[in-house]
């Protein structure tokens, strides 16, 4: 995977340089340097999140068993906001799975199970 040997790669270098010098680096490529666990969690809870203002939405329409679901764009956008731009590893993931979700491909929406 090129994103661990980046991470690694950039973790090995951050961590030979002095303290003071370490700061500015972690922060300037933090966006290389968070973990596969840290986006997965990240993107787990702006996924509940979504399906949770979704929920009270339908109740609000008084539309009983009607699918909830989010549109996977709308959900790729809310990722992009949190500086997660590739979510694909996050849909294949056990986590998602695990969670009850599943991608509809036909309908590009992710679904409850």
């Amino acid at each position: 995977d090129v994103d661990a040997a980046v991470e690694v790669m950039l973790g090995s270098f951050v961590s030979a340089q002095k303290f003071s010098v370490q700061r500015g680096l972690k922060k300037a490529f933090a966006k290389y340097l968070s973990t596969a666990d840290d986006r997965g969690h990240l993107l787990l809870h702006v996924l509940q999140d979504m399906f949770r203002a979704e929920a009270l939405y339908q109740a609000a329409r008084r539309v009983p068993g009607e699918e909830i679901g989010v549109h996977l764009e709308e959900f790729e956008g809310r990722a992009r906001d949190s500086k997660v731009y590739d979510v694909g590893d996050f849909l294949q993931s056990d986590a998602f799975k695990e969670a009850g979700y599943l991608v509809d491909v036909d309908r590009r929406m992710i679904v409850r199970n």
